[in-house]
């Protein structure tokens, strides 16, 4: 599919949520596709804001909506980009002044967990290179 690259790019893989609407609603997936691609755009691409702070931002929004699947996946994204889990608390931390503790509770703190063993992940394969 052309639109694989892009998710393999910017999240590593294609969340299966993904992988689902591409076979079940192929033009919802491509409607979908052109959107994210349009505004997940690296400044290169010339966008304003760099890649690893848009996924934060959905990271967060994740956290205050509780969307476990969604909040790996954008922590994944945001640190494939560059952010570093100190970056990820502090973001998630705002969170807490919308939401209350439920945003770090339920979800946020899921993230930093998932953060912290694919530090360790990315680590691990940079010593391999």
């Amino acid at each position: 599919d052309r639109h694989a690259p892009h998710y393999h790019t910017d999240m590593g893989a294609m969340p299966e949520a993904l992988v689902q609407l591409a076979e079940y609603a192929p033009d919802a997936f491509d409607a979908y596709s052109h959107m994210r691609t349009a505004l997940l755009k690296s400044e290169e691409d010339g966008a304003k804001l760099p890649l690893k702070y848009k996924h934060l931002i959905l990271v967060v929004l994740d956290a205050i909506r509780d969307e476990p699947i969604g909040v790996v996946n954008h922590t994944r994204a945001a640190m494939l980009a560059g952010l570093s889990v100190e970056e990820l608390v502090e973001g998630l931390l705002l969170g807490i002044i919308v939401y209350g503790m439920p945003a770090w509770g339920k979800t946020g703190r899921k993230a930093v967990d998932f953060a912290v063993g694919f530090r360790e992940e990315l680590k691990e394969q940079s010593q391999a290179s």
